[in-house]
């Protein structure tokens, strides 16, 4: 009884983590309200290639951030040092330069920060954030501009406004067992 319940146990934990991004999604895997519940997501929030993205700092210069994690699975939001979660309102991807901002969109305009990440390619991103620098009206509808970058470190000397990020595939499927819309408990 115990090497049964060993064995279904292990073939659960490889099944549960298997996947690292949404394109890989074996919906043969999981409940049915586990993937009806997913869908109604992807519906509100929507997903894109970068989700269950890991990236690392690995420049010289000290900045405020050394790793970013776009959660698996949904544009539900970005963690930048494994702790500090910002919501991904709006992602968008451009030509491979991804933006998206810390509040949503209302009739006053947008406030919050806006966040721009750019493929450079060889697994690597450029990465910035820019303040609200203003709004103007178009066709009766306020939209903020976000043109003010801001330091991403604490120098006043000699501010850095981007930084590189390096892709880390193998630290991204260890974070996604632990951040995926598909815990154990939706597995059949």
């Amino acid at each position: 009884m115990k090497g049964k319940i060993l064995v279904i146990t292990l073939i659960n934990s490889i099944v549960g983590t298997a996947q690292a991004t949404p394109n890989e999604i074996d919906f043969n895997l999981y409940k049915n309200d586990c993937i009806e519940e997913y869908k109604a997501n992807v519906t509100n929030v929507g997903k894109s290639d970068i989700n269950g993205i890991y990236l690392r700092y690995e420049g010289v210069e000290k900045i405020k951030f050394t790793s970013i994690y776009f959660m698996p699975d949904l544009n539900m939001g970005v963690k930048f040092n494994g702790v500090k979660f910002s919501p991904t309102y709006d992602l968008n991807d451009i030509d491979g330069t991804y933006t998206f901002y810390s509040k949503k969109d209302n009739d006053s305009g947008r406030s919050g920060l806006m966040y721009s990440l750019k493929d450079v390619g060889d697994d690597e991103y450029s990465f910035s954030i820019f303040k609200r620098s203003g709004s103007e009206k178009v066709n009766g509808k306020i939209t903020s501009k976000f043109e003010k970058a801001k330091k991403l470190n604490k120098s006043k000397k000699e501010p850095i406004f981007e930084a590189v990020f390096k892709v880390d595939n193998e630290h991204g499927k260890f974070l996604y067992p632990e951040h995926t819309q598909f815990p154990r408990v939706c597995l059949l």
